[in-house]
């Protein structure tokens, strides 16, 4: 399993193109702008082993959307505008617990399995407060 973190000033939009809407995602850091949605689907099929966390203002809103764009395992991100130091507290309490747990010594089917229980275990435990603030979104591939 891969964990990969986005982290940057986001944006999110969604626009109509021809006759459906299409999800605008970007990050924007200083010396570039990353159009995630229009990116993302140059590495479709090199992800499914891969959980994306998207740690940006905005752009978590329908993960499930950039998850099945991705063909990811799953996304983790926030659809508000979000305080850079709430972010950051979320994403290492999640990372501590996913090093505490020994995820990735474990075989592919159970850390898959136990990072989904983490991420629900703090959203609905100690983090819960935040994680509503923060306007937590999650996409798995199997949901």
């Amino acid at each position: 399993m891969n964990i990969v973190i986005l982290s940057a000033h986001g944006t999110f939009t969604r626009i109509q193109k021809g006759d459906k809407k299409v999800n605008r995602r970007r990050l924007h850091a200083i010396d570039a702008e990353i159009k995630l949605s229009r990116d993302i689907h140059e590495l479709k099929g090199e992800l499914k082993r891969t959980v994306f966390i998207l740690d940006a203002c905005d752009v978590g809103a329908r993960v499930g959307e950039f998850r099945k764009a991705a063909n990811a395992l799953g996304v983790i991100g926030f659809s508000q505008t979000v305080d850079w130091a709430d972010s950051a507290i979320f994403v290492l309490a999640l990372l501590l617990h996913i090093q505490t747990q020994g995820i990735f010594q474990k075989p592919e089917s159970d850390a898959r399995a136990l990072v989904r229980h983490l991420v629900d275990d703090l959203r609905q435990g100690t983090y819960k407060s935040l994680a509503k603030a923060l306007g937590l979104e999650v996409a798995w591939a199997d949901s």
